[in-house]
């Protein structure tokens, strides 16, 4: 599923609360493709909490890297969303019921009005989603909204300040998929054909969308014939890793565009598909889903801007190809020139008064035709003579000019055609589109664990890769590890799993940074840790030399931890 359904947005909200209860709003940015963000502080934790509202990418998600926006203008959302909830804390995030929508309260003492508590509703309902500001009275007043919706654009609800905020049209009573699964509900229920149990599902369990539904009936049409008890055990497969937080969200992307598809999950012993990328919280999931649409989308308009380009070429180039074969004379043309030119010299002693033109026998060719001769009655016949044989020199080297020039153009044109189809897979394009820099590529062979409870542990291996792995793959609130007073590699801790403590998962990291280092021979060995922001390149020193603040000393044993799992560079 591209965008979140009701179900697993309930575990997702599950995973973003310990994050986002008691931060405090630092900041709020707006972006392009209806995005809000929040950047959230907390001890300990800093980041962004991603509200997007597009329609084809709705999102909720918190994002550890630091914001790259710049800009001096603000919209009136961002200014609305600054004056009440900048410098508050939030006090609850919760999904409505199992809609697909949430509620976050922000509670901001620094406000001296009547209310300093608001309810920020963001709404993921595909084309319908919006993002809206509400008091959280009775009724809800509404105090603004990033998509305004009057009476006139909806027959359901009115979304402008001052009036009452209402939840968009719900269905029919519906069934918690929990306790479809759990229990046995369905004895009264109807049992659907076949080509009827997506929508039934949609209709009947709550939670549910259009992707999980035909993911189900697909399921289906192994079986014989479908009984409620069948689709109660099929979707039971989906909802138990949830239940039992056993997950793991895998990314799908197209094996040829490399677009991403849909998320979708299963118990964390299972096989992923081919062509997936694993994660191990929807969190991240959808981070990545975001961030791997927003490039795909990048690279396809910079491919359909290179492809308009090349067109324009290939059109500008048909047309100069044209005139040049506009403009060569034909071989047979150039001949005669020099033919009647010949022929003149040899009959150079005729008198010539007022003739235009000139019947001669040809004696330079066998078969000995008639050639007529044009000729300029204001000359003589020795200076037509010297006329036809300069008109000869000048198409000659005309023709010798205009081949050279064609040669050139069918070069570019081929270069071009050649361009048109491997200039997005090779690096090279015409339009000046830049292969990836040395620095990814160095970024892409760091070697990567994945630790117990889910975060990831990268690790440079020479002091190039220690200098991109924390000036470009590392960001600012990850943790840094360093053996002290010794040489070896730098290790990067990424906390992915916000749930849990991630104490273990530092001495996992400590054991590692010292087993690659000159002490591994060591029965103990002290390693630094801090936090990447206050670790500082040394200007004009050695590549990958670095100064530290703020650090903590573990005397861990140099052992690589068995619990940790080397991760496949690619995936």
């Amino acid at each position: 599923m591209r965008t979140l359904e009701g179900l697993p947005l309930r575990f997702l909200v599950e995973e973003l609360t310990p994050l986002c209860l008691g931060s405090r709003i630092q900041r709020i940015v707006t972006g392009d493709h209806r995005e809000t963000r929040l950047q959230l502080s907390k001890k300990d934790l800093a980041g962004w909490l991603v509200l997007a509202c597009h329609p084809e990418k709705c999102a909720l998600f918190f994002d550890p890297e630091r914001s790259s926006r710049q800009k001096n203008t603000h919209s009136g959302w961002e200014q609305l969303l600054a004056k009440y909830l900048g410098g508050g804390r939030i006090e609850s995030i919760e999904q409505v019921g199992w809609d697909r929508i949430v509620r976050l309260t922000v509670r901001n003492h620094s406000l001296w009005g009547e209310h300093t508590a608001f309810s920020l509703i963001l709404e993921l309902t595909g084309r319908n989603a919006n993002c809206i500001l509400t008091l959280p009275d009775e009724q809800q007043t509404v105090l603004g909204a990033l998509r305004t919706v009057s009476n006139q654009e909806s027959r359901f609800r009115n979304i402008t300040p001052g009036e009452p905020y209402q939840l968009p049209p719900q269905k029919r009573e519906r069934i918690n998929p929990l306790d479809f699964t759990n229990q046995s509900p369905a004895g009264a229920l109807p049992v659907p054909r076949a080509e009827e149990i997506p929508d039934w599902l949609i209709k009947t369990v709550d939670g549910i969308g259009p992707c999980l539904a035909r993911w189900i009936a697909e399921r289906m049409k192994r079986e014989p014939d479908a009984t409620l008890s069948q689709i109660q055990a099929i979707l039971w497969e989906f909802v138990h890793p949830l239940q039992e937080r056993t997950y793991q969200v895998a990314l799908l992307r197209d094996p040829h565009s490399k677009r991403p598809l849909s998320l979708t999950w299963a118990d964390s012993s299972a096989a992923p598909p081919p062509e997936a990328g694993i994660y191990w919280s929807f969190n991240e999931a959808v981070r990545a889903l975001q961030k791997t649409e927003s490039e795909w989308q990048t690279r396809e308009t910079e491919k359909n801007r290179f492809q308009r380009y090349i067109r324009k070429e290939l059109d500008y180039i048909h047309r100069e190809e044209e005139k040049v074969h506009s403009l060569l004379l034909p071989e047979e043309e150039v001949k005669n020139l020099k033919l009647k030119g010949e022929l003149l010299k040899i009959h150079s002693n005729l008198k010539s008064e007022n003739l235009h033109e000139l019947r001669v026998s040809n004696l330079l060719s066998e078969q000995r035709e008639e050639v007529v001769i044009e000729l300029d009655p204001r000359f003589t016949i020795s200076h037509n003579m010297q006329r036809y044989f300069r008109r000869y020199r000048k198409a000659v080297l005309r023709n010798i000019q205009l081949k050279g020039k064609l040669e050139k153009i069918q070069k570019k044109k081929s270069l071009i055609r050649t361009s048109l189809h491997t200039g997005f897979i090779e690096g090279t394009s015409l339009a000046g589109t830049a292969t990836p820099s040395d620095d990814r590529s160095i970024g892409g062979r760091a070697q990567r664990f994945r630790t117990p409870l889910g975060n990831e542990i990268l690790v440079g291996k020479n002091n190039r890769e220690n200098h991109v792995l924390i000036n470009r793959l590392a960001n600012r609130n990850d943790y840094w590890f360093h053996v002290r007073d010794l040489p070896g590699s730098h290790v990067i801790l990424k906390i992915v799993n916000f749930q849990f403590n991630p104490e273990s998962d530092l001495l996992h990291a400590a054991r590692l940074a010292a087993s690659l280092s000159s002490a591994k021979n060591s029965s103990r060995a002290e390693v630094i840790m801090t936090r990447v922001k206050h670790v500082r390149f040394v200007p004009s020193g050695n590549l990958g030399k670095v100064t530290f603040r703020n650090e903590r000393t573990l005397v861990v044993e140099p052992t690589r931890p068995r619990e940790l799992v080397l991760l496949d560079n690619h995936s």
